[in-house]
């Protein structure tokens, strides 16, 4: 195995995210991620971990990081540092699909059933645009119920029993970050000492010790000014204070942790081994605060979302509507299919823009082949819309060559209006296909899951199906043929762009 590509994405409205594709020759597609500073990341990325990368085996990690060590920006939280994380993630991401593994099977196994979970108590637009963090993205949609930034400041006791009434029973809060900005961190008066300690005072208050609360410093404060607060916020039992000086000064946080009762935490700011044993070597942390990227489940069994990328599909019916005016309406599109599947060996490669799953390939231009005289109007459309079904062949395929089995394929979207194409897609594959009663199930989707977030279970908010379409079986040796001479157009246009 071999790495033939690397992609990085940057989405709108998650600036701040960079999501890194690595992907093989065996058409396996490792997904990593880092946040803050994208740009830059990205950068480096392209730059210098690309270039060393590509073409070699993905699954010696140890030995491409030891490599990726640069001369500067190896330590810290940089951003080549972010850069050669997202990059691990995807690496170790490819040995999980290749050993069929878990990745936690792959970094020595399984230790606990369940892990406590606390709640960050920011805004679900927290820093997810402004550059830097600071009082500037507090609050930033107050009207959102999950705004919970501008409620521990104004409503702290209503959200602890918020939480609890979520089966969340710790909460960490930052309400110092004020004052720490009127001086650079280096004073904070008697004043706002006791506004910044307020929400810690009602809740406790109220609640007693129903729910932990951990304070965020965020790397304010200088040495006095960290255990001043962290004296204070003693009397309110923390569960830990996190990041209470500036982090570029470790001597300053032995003194801090020396000086305080109360337990210390640092480590989401720092980044590599080099930088976290630089922490350990201090001796005095209660703990450490490792980032990773993770993957939420709502049960104890592991699951897996197997994404196969198919560029074209849709567009392809706006391109029959609009460009080449083969019909006025999209629903009319079904009138011209042959339902048996016969283009009279037309085939259409759907390249408007490359070729997704499992090609990868952007240089691959789309067009018809094998047209004669007789072909017409409903030869093109039928091959057309057999491309999408082939498309969708080539990845369901990949799976099973990998020892995942597709009993049924559940579509949604505006194309599963058209019938004849639902039978042609469960021909193609063999396996049946199943249409929900709402077929915009992206937005179902995000409702459900608001839904889960309020306590209702899956099952409450269960699609129902509407039809379901079984393979014609005695169809499954023409489409067999058709599909392979379909392939053979495709790798024939792949050879000729390498030549």
């Amino acid at each position: 195995m071999k790495v033939s590509r690397i992609d990085t994405i940057r989405i709108e409205e998650f600036p701040n995210l960079l999501l890194v594709e690595i992907k093989t020759d065996e058409g396996l597609v490792g997904l990593g991620e880092t946040f803050y500073g994208p740009a830059s990341a990205e950068a480096h990325i392209h730059e210098i971990i690309a270039p060393y990368l590509l073409e070699k085996n993905p699954l010696n990690i140890e030995l491409h990081q030891k490599n990726l060590i640069g001369y500067t920006g190896f330590v810290g939280a940089s951003a080549e540092r972010r850069g050669s994380s997202a990059i691990d993630i995807a690496l170790w991401d490819l040995w999980g699909q290749e050993t069929s593994q878990p990745i936690y099977n792959l970094l020595g196994g399984k230790v606990r059933d369940k892990i406590r979970i606390y709640n960050t108590c920011a805004g679900s637009h927290y820093i997810r645009k402004l550059p830097t963090q600071g009082t500037s993205n507090f609050g930033l949609d107050s009207r959102d119920k999950f705004e919970d930034l501008d409620a521990f400041l104004n409503n702290p006791v209503d959200l602890a029993y918020s939480l609890l009434d979520s089966g969340i029973d710790a909460m960490k809060i930052w309400p110092f970050d004020f004052a720490a900005e009127k001086s650079n961190g280096h004073y904070i008066s008697a004043k706002d000492m006791k506004i910044a300690l307020t929400p810690f005072e009602k809740i406790r208050e109220k609640l007693g010790d129903k729910i932990d609360i951990m304070a965020e410093l965020h790397s304010m404060w200088n040495k006095p000014q960290a255990i001043n607060i962290c004296r204070e916020l003693e009397n309110y039992n923390p569960l830990w204070i996190e990041d209470p000086v500036f982090m570029d000064h470790l001597s300053s946080l032995k003194e801090v942790c020396n000086n305080t009762s109360a337990p210390i935490s640092v480590g989401e700011t720092r980044g590599g081994r080099a930088d976290y044993r630089s922490l350990l070597e201090l001796n005095t942390l209660s703990q450490l605060i490792i980032v990773f990227s993770g993957v939420g489940k709502t049960s104890n069994e592991i699951s897996y979302a197997i994404e196969g990328s198919i560029y074209s599909c849709g567009n392809i019916i706006q391109w029959l509507r609009d460009k080449m005016k083969f019909f006025s309406n999209a629903k009319d599109s079904e009138s011209f299919l042959n339902s048996d599947g016969n283009s009279k060996n037309v085939h259409f490669l759907p390249a408007f823009n490359g070729l997704g799953a499992p090609y990868w390939n952007s240089d691959i231009r789309g067009g018809f082949y094998g047209i004669t005289q007789d072909s017409d109007n409903s030869d093109l459309i039928t091959a057309a819309f057999k491309s999408i079904c082939y498309q969708t062949r080539d990845i369901t395929d990949l799976l099973m060559k990998n020892n995942i089995k597709i009993n049924s394929l559940l579509v949604d979207g505006g194309m599963t209006a058209n019938k004849t194409f639902c039978q042609l897609l469960s021909n193609t594959l063999q396996i049946n296909i199943s249409k929900p009663e709402n077929i915009e199930s992206t937005a179902l989707g995000a409702c459900i899951v608001s839904q889960i977030a309020e306590g209702l279970s899956i099952k409450d908010v269960k699609p129902k199906l509407e039809n379901m379409y079984k393979p014609d079986v005695s169809s499954e040796y023409f489409y067999d043929i058709d599909y392979s001479s379909w392939k053979y157009y495709i790798q024939s246009t792949i050879s000729n762009i390498k030549q």
